[in-house]
């Protein structure tokens, strides 16, 4: 099974990069207005979804058309649909900009997909955003300088971090707690990231 790429209505303001970050073999899925991002990148189109509440539904061979009262937002049921379908590796695209609930809203899409076993980014033309649940990982340098871990949700449990330029060894990283804000890669080294508990938040961002 491929990657899933979902592309939402959030803001996208160079096309040529965020193109760059699909591959050639992604099955692309519209969250409605997510559309529009689509067609003005020239990309092929897999399935549309969404309540299209603001707009009539496009013209596709494949729409799954949504209530507009409902209990998840179109970002998530995408994201539920093609998991069900047996994606696990997804890229979140028009996700970030305008409405701050929406993006939240986003972020929580990005929990469930981990707590489904799944990899998962969120990324616009500035930032890569993802969670790491599990209490051992390794972040691989990817041309970002600098790198933010938060608490999400909850407090994690004596975080160490090595091989970055601020380094920190079992620290309780609290939800409210900043500390870990603007850390950067040193060269292109890869930075080791432990715990014992509780799911960190990390954005790279240039």
């Amino acid at each position: 099974m491929g990657r899933c790429v979902i592309i939402g209505a959030g803001g996208i303001n160079d096309y040529e990069t965020i193109k760059n970050m699909i591959r050639p073999d992604d099955t692309i899925v519209c969250a409605d207005g997510g559309y529009v991002h689509a067609k003005m990148m020239k990309l092929s189109v897999d399935c549309v979804i969404g309540d299209f509440d603001s707009s009539a539904a496009p013209e596709h061979d494949s729409v799954i058309t949504l209530p507009v009262e409902k209990d998840v937002t179109d970002t998530q049921f995408c994201a539920r649909e093609f998991v069900g379908r047996g994606y696990r590796d997804f890229l979140l695209l028009g996700m970030t900009g305008g409405r701050f609930d929406h993006t939240y809203s986003n972020l929580q899409t990005l929990y469930y997909l981990k707590k489904n076993n799944c990899n998962a980014v969120i990324a616009d033309e500035f930032n890569k955003i993802y969670l790491i649940s599990e209490n051992e990982a390794t972040v691989k340098f990817s041309g970002y300088s600098n790198i933010s871990f938060f608490a999400l949700f909850e407090s994690v449990k004596a975080i160490e971090i090595r091989g970055a330029k601020y380094e920190l060894s079992s620290y309780d990283l609290k939800v409210d707690d900043p500390l870990c804000v603007s850390n950067s890669f040193v060269g292109s080294h890869d930075i080791f990231v432990g715990k014992s508990s509780g799911t960190l938040l990390v954005i790279e961002s240039n």
